[in-house]
């Protein structure tokens, strides 16, 4: 992603929504979600404008997602 167009996140700290444009003009909505420590229950999604959508994932393999308001 080269440009980002937005970050939202949830008011209770939870979820959050990256709207992004990669060079060539494809549109990015990567979506999270912060379900506690020590992390290896949070999720991503990633979609496009072109159909790519990842579904939600887990990050069994390691990470931590952290949503700082």
């Amino acid at each position: 992603m080269t440009t980002i167009l937005a970050v939202l996140s949830s008011t209770d700290g939870t979820s959050g929504t990256i709207f992004g444009q990669t060079d060539d003009g494809t549109l990015v909505r990567i979506d999270v979600k912060d379900l506690g420590e020590p992390g290896r229950d949070d999720t991503y999604r990633i979609r496009t404008n072109t159909g790519y959508d990842s579904g939600e994932q887990k990050l069994e393999k390691g990470g931590n997602i952290q949503i700082h308001k």
